[in-house]
């Protein structure tokens, strides 16, 4: 059957521009092909956002595309994962890795491959909004519009409006000093005591305020992330701060405390960075890759980082490297970022980790 292929045709690279190759065609077309010189153009590396070249410890910079070398490595469903939409991430006490989908339910990653947890294994909802490991290792799902689970390693109860929840949307979970689970509703917050929930009303907003996060300081402080501002909850009142205290902006959607103590509180409107005593704001005019700050994680050499609609940003106390999918990031609308043991950072991004 080789016999009836065409013999190759041998073109030399040319020194200059000269002359041309035509190439005919079995239905009679003539291809021509103008001889120049091969073209010399640089790989794509990976920059950050100041145009520098990032490079590795021994000096090199990441090569961008098919064939080369990026420091962000894509997981989809190919790989396990049970969908590409992703809505939240963490890492359990065992060092599991976890990721909440918007339909797809969750899947659990332990370094080789994926374990979906879903409405067929007992889960609540298949809308996963967060994730949280709690001191006794339960993995909590708060979901939207179905209420929440709890995963003890072998049974997962549910919990709704039906078994004392203040609502079923889920936003946030977290866990106080003294072991209460506070989590965090389109309709409220509710304190669950391992038998029942309390619902809880911050100041004189009641019982109906949104949450859009929740945590706990170093000091046992509780701080609660609403459309107005942000409520501290020192275990007897609450007090709240808004724009009027210097807060970048009113709607805050995340929250974490540095290594110094610091609370870093994302808005729609930037950072705000509090010391205890004022607040101090940056935004994009300092280098965030976006105003719109979506998630915050403190990683373990203290560099902040921030999921934004435009990318992910890292501040290392002087200044941000931001990075977005000119630098290979998979979207760059990032909504959670979770550091493993191994100190490599996962991107939850809408479409995929």
């Amino acid at each position: 059957m080789l016999d009836t292929v065409p013999k190759p045709l041998t073109v030399v690279v040319p020194q200059h521009e000269s002359g041309s190759y035509s190439i005919n065609r079995p239905n009679g077309d003539v291809n021509k092909i103008m001889l120049r010189p091969a073209e010399k153009k640089m790989l794509a590396v990976l920059i950050d956002e100041r145009g520098k070249p990032v490079k590795d410890t021994s000096g090199n910079p990441f090569i961008m595309g098919a064939g080369g070398v990026s420091n962000f490595t894509s997981f989809t469903s190919d790989d396990g994962l049970t969908l590409h939409a992703i809505n939240c991430s963490m890492i359990d006490n065992l060092g599991n890795l976890w990721f909440g989908t918007q339909g797809g339910g969750a899947s659990r990653y332990y370094g080789k491959s994926f374990t979906m947890f879903t409405t067929t294994q007992g889960l609540v909802d298949n809308s996963v909004t967060y994730l949280f490991t709690d001191k006794a290792g339960n993995i909590w799902f708060g979901t939207y519009g179905g209420g929440a689970s709890k995963y003890d390693g072998t049974s997962l109860p549910n919990f709704t409006t039906a078994t004392g929840l203040v609502g079923n949307s889920i936003t946030c979970i977290t866990e106080d000093n003294a072991g209460y689970i506070w989590l965090g509703t389109s309709n409220g917050a509710s304190k669950y005591d391992g038998k029942t929930f309390t619902t809880i009303k911050p100041g004189h907003a009641g019982p109906d305020i949104s949450m859009k996060y929740i945590t706990r300081d170093k000091a046992g402080n509780v701080w609660l992330c609403t459309y107005h501002g942000v409520w501290k909850f020192d275990g007897k009142a609450f007090t709240n701060y808004t724009t009027a205290q210097g807060l970048a902006g009113n709607v805050v959607n995340c929250m974490a405390e540095g290594k110094d103590g610091t609370l870093w509180l994302g808005t729609f409107n930037g950072v705000s960075k509090y010391d205890g005593r004022s607040f101090s704001n940056l935004g994009t005019a300092q280098g965030l890759a976006n105003k719109n700050v979506q998630a915050i994680t403190v990683d373990r050499l203290g560099n902040i980082w921030f999921g934004t609609y435009g990318g992910v940003s890292k501040y290392d106390g002087k200044s941000f490297t931001s990075f977005n999918t000119s630098q290979g990031l998979a979207n760059n609308d990032a909504r959670g970022i979770t550091e493993d043991k191994a100190g490599n950072h996962w991107i939850s991004t809408y479409g995929v980790v």
